[in-house]
């Protein structure tokens, strides 16, 4: 049976954790060991903590100081054992399907190396009702949409040991300011995307709650609301991207490879006529789905992508 390292971060959760935590602990043809860290709830989400941990001896609880969702996550994953066979993320306020772990185990465990399994959500309101998929089709992932912004949840996330021992090296580890800038999932993706596999999973196995209070989410847009939200998108001045690049040039400089001059092109084309042609020429790489290749070359011209 394989052991899976399941590191959930919370903050004033105790609306939603009890089923979440329930579901964890149900996981089927898996040994769960659950690492909890509070990034400092001010409810009663504590003592709920404290219950699930002297009740069961798999759940292990760290009773912390507010970091912020991305650096919460990162330093539980890094307090993780190198022992698991696996390790997953999970948010507080959802519900996994009994089989989530063991099907994303079944869909990489033939893959060689560092690999990161991901997939569809079952997106439903805070009664977990109203349920439809978040994606209709696969979305395209590789390191350069993801520099741009990451489309794939953490809470779906299951990596091998190979990746977790790979991103928890001293060396590899990113500064808490692009962990408050572009939080831990879109780290792991691309960190993942450059130097292993990302394998999609088109189903779904979580209920994805949402409500007003969730820190990141999936939302629903009209026609007319998706055409406002890309006029806002072209001339949004967002340094993100950059802020992402940077930190991938300063941790990995000597291990791109030939990918390096594509994230150079991306960090430098703000300030660069030539990175600029180079951008234009990378549409392929950087250009996210749905983004037409008008939009793509507008967003480059305009310092907005």
């Amino acid at each position: 049976m394989y052991t899976v390292s399941v590191v959930l971060s919370t903050y004033n959760g105790s609306k939603y954790i009890v089923p979440q935590i329930e579901s964890i602990l149900n996981q089927k043809d898996v040994a769960v060991k659950l690492l909890i860290r509070d990034d400092g709830s001010t409810d009663n989400t504590p003592e709920i903590l404290k219950y699930y941990s002297e009740k069961y001896n798999n759940v292990f609880v760290d009773l912390s100081t507010n970091m912020g969702i991305g650096n919460s996550f990162m330093n539980a994953l890094y307090k993780t054992d190198s022992d698991s066979d696996y390790y997953a993320f999970a948010d507080q306020d959802d519900v996994w399907f009994e089989n989530k772990l063991i099907t994303a185990i079944d869909k990489i465990r033939d893959v060689n190396g560092m690999t990161l399994y991901a997939s569809n959500q079952t997106i439903v309101d805070t009664q977990l009702k109203n349920p439809h998929l978040r994606f209709v089709t696969c979305p395209v992932i590789n390191y350069g949409t993801v520099i741009r912004g990451n489309i794939i949840s953490g809470c779906t996330y299951v990596m091998t040991k190979s990746l977790r021992n790979f991103l928890c090296a001293e060396e590899h580890r990113p500064s808490e300011e692009l962990l408050k800038n572009r939080i831990h999932d879109a780290w792991v993706a691309e960190v993942a995307a450059l130097f292993g596999k990302i394998y999609f999973d088109e189903s779904s196995y979580i209920l994805y709650r949402q409500h007003d209070e969730n820190a990141v989410g999936a939302m629903e847009y009209s026609a007319l609301k998706k055409i406002k939200l890309k006029i806002h998108n072209l001339f949004k001045n967002s340094n993100s991207g950059q802020v992402m690049s940077l930190e991938l040039l300063r941790l990995f400089s000597n291990e791109l490879g030939t990918k390096k001059k594509a994230i150079e092109s991306y960090n430098n084309y703000k300030k660069s006529i030539s990175a600029k042609r180079k951008l234009l020429k990378m549409q392929k790489l950087f250009r996210h789905i749905g983004e037409s290749k008008a939009e793509y070359i507008l967003k480059v011209l305009l310092n907005r992508l």
